[in-house]
């Protein structure tokens, strides 16, 4: 790969990474704005599940796109107990949704005498992707029918956003959530981006795979630390936020957290500038290999194919010419 085109990957690399990061943080600030005056929003127990509600909301309004006319709405009532959101097709209700978020002994067994008693014969079950699946096991063991549809949203996430929502700091699960979530973004585009460049340059099979490992492994390593700085500064600005009487504050000093993740990412992405290419091509060679070799036990078989249909061929001029 020659220098030039190293040096401009690299800088669209970095953006990647960056405005993943952006990204993230922006939605999650989107999600924060939406919790308040929400029940139990305010307080550290009730704030995840209030966090869970709005993003599996989005998340079921990303489905309804491939149904045109369809939309699912929050309740208008910040107390709703037993309805959190309901889905409309017009003026026509055509779903009640129930989400729920927890993983204590205490708070599923309550959901499962709820589900007995007939509170949600009519409501479907949303939790999240650790509640969703200790409810389901617990009910099968119940001889309870009911299921929970996973949110595919992870408790990790929305304890870190309930965290940064009442002021705490975020702990180590939540920072490494985070980290997750950008660097998984950030490789997944870089991924397609790069594959594409590849494809476009006319790059061998080799060469292509080599180039798209290489890259994503710069990208993913310098999301991953962008979000832990951005978390960590951000966090720790809400914190400080929330003790402190100047209004003004939480954007400027949450604006500064970003910008110290942003600069980390740079920092990094200057660091890994090439640090996986070796991998890359080690990676790229080995599918080269498989390839060459595919094509080997390939062209055996039809060769193998070709002289059985001769010998074929042969013994039927024999027998009748």
């Amino acid at each position: 790969m020659n220098e030039n085109r190293r040096g401009n990957n690299e800088k669209g690399r970095n953006h990647v990474a960056e405005m993943s990061e952006v990204g993230r943080q922006l939605y999650e600030d989107s999600v924060m704005a939406r919790m308040r005056g929400r029940s139990g929003a305010y307080t550290k127990t009730g704030a995840k599940g209030i966090a869970h509600e709005v993003m599996a909301n989005d998340l079921a309004n990303v489905r309804n796109l491939t149904n045109p006319g369809t939309v699912t709405k929050m309740t208008k009532s910040p107390t709703a107990r037993q309805v959190d959101a309901v889905t409309m097709q017009g003026n026509k209700v055509v779903e009640r949704i129930q989400y729920k978020d927890t993983s204590s002994v205490s708070g599923l067994g309550k959901t499962l005498e709820q589900v007995q008693s007939g509170k949600y014969r009519q409501v479907q079950l949303r939790g999240t992707r650790e509640t969703a699946e200790q409810f389901n096991r617990l009910a099968s063991k119940s001889g309870i029918t009911k299921r929970m549809e996973s949110t595919g949203i992870s408790s990790k996430t929305t304890q870190r956003i309930g965290e940064k929502f009442t002021g705490q700091m975020p702990g180590v699960a939540g920072i490494g959530d985070a980290m997750k979530g950008t660097a998984v973004a950030a490789g997944g585009i870089t991924a397609v981006m790069e594959g594409v460049k590849s494809i476009v340059n006319g790059d061998s099979l080799s060469e292509g795979t080599s180039h798209v490992v290489s890259k994503t492994a710069e990208s993913v390593v310098t999301a991953a630390a962008s979000a832990a700085a951005a978390e960590a500064a951000v966090g720790g600005a809400t914190a400080l936020v929330a003790a402190s009487a100047i209004p003004v504050a939480g954007p400027v000093i949450a604006l500064g957290g970003l910008a110290a993740g942003l600069i980390t990412g740079a920092a990094v992405g200057e660091v890994t500038d090439g640090l996986f290419d070796e991998i890359g091509d080690g990676v790229g060679e080995v599918v080269e290999g498989i390839g060459d070799g595919i094509c080997e036990v390939a062209e055996g078989i039809g060769d193998g194919i070709c002289e059985v249909l001769d010998g074929i061929g042969d013994l039927f001029d024999s027998i009748f010419f």
